[in-house]
This record gives C-alpha cells, sequence and structure tokens, in this order.
C-alpha cells in the first residue's frame, strides 16, 4: 500500500522524500485521524510541525490523505484509503473509525438527477464506555 502512495507522489511530479516517506509511513501504519501535533509526537520530533502541515497539504491535494473535522477547531488528517465515517468521544476526544454507511443509497438517487463525483462526510459525537 505505502508503495502505492509513493507512486503516485512521483506521478505527480513530487519528490519522494525522507520527509515524505516518514510521514506516510506512521500515517499508513497507524489509521488514526492524526492531529499534526500527535504526528510531530510520533515522529519524535525528527520533522518541525510547519514541514508535516506542507506535506500534509500536498497529500491532501493529491487525494490520499483526508482532513477530517469534528467541529473542534482542530485539523486531523488520514489516509483516504476506504469510506468510512468516524464516533469521537465528546469526554477524551478518542476517534473510532465506523465502516458501516447507511447513505450509499442517497448517493445512488443524487447519481440518478445526474450528479457525479458525489462525496460526503458523517461523523458521530457521543461519550465512549470509557468515559460514562
Amino acid at each position: 500500500m505505502e508503495q502505492d502512495f509513493l507512486q503516485l507522489l512521483r506521478d505527480a511530479g513530487l519528490h519522494v522524500t525522507k520527509t515524505r516517506r516518514m510521514l506516510l509511513d506512521v500515517l499508513a501504519h497507524d489509521h488514526g485521524p492524526h492531529t499534526v501535533e500527535q504526528l510531530f509526537i510520533d515522529l519524535q520530533g525528527s520533522l518541525d510541525r510547519v514541514t508535516i502541515y506542507r506535506s500534509l497539504a500536498s497529500f491532501e491535494k493529491l487525494g490520499f490523505v483526508r482532513r477530517c473535522d469534528f467541529g473542534d477547531g482542530t485539523a486531523r488528517f488520514e489516509l483516504a484509503m476506504t469510506h468510512h465515517h468516524h464516533v469521537m468521544c465528546r469526554v477524551c476526544h478518542r476517534v473510532e473509525s465506523v465502516h458501516e454507511c447507511v447513505l450509499d443509497g442517497f448517493e445512488d438517487s443524487i447519481r440518478k438527477k445526474g450528479y457525479t463525483d458525489i462525496t460526503h462526510t458523517l461523523e458521530f459525537f457521543a461519550i465512549c464506555a470509557r468515559c460514562q
């Protein structure tokens, strides 16, 4: 999988740098979504925050990193591998993936109206079992 993303970088005319490899490695091995601060800690300070932001922006522009917005003012990023949603604990802010999607039928009806390139996001907010 990581090789696919490296090839995407090459195809987009971007150099496969040590920095980009390190960041992709963290994203590929721990689903996340990750804040820039979490990535900075995971990379043990070997990349500065500005470099992380710039690399993520490049990855997002290429479409293989997705920005997750949970309405708390903190951007989170994950590899855009599979379609899924999230549930976030309102107390501890732990995020889990939800792989079921009930919106596929809605996308079909929108497609029948002539729309293309349809995407959607759905995020849940609750209190996890540990915080109850």
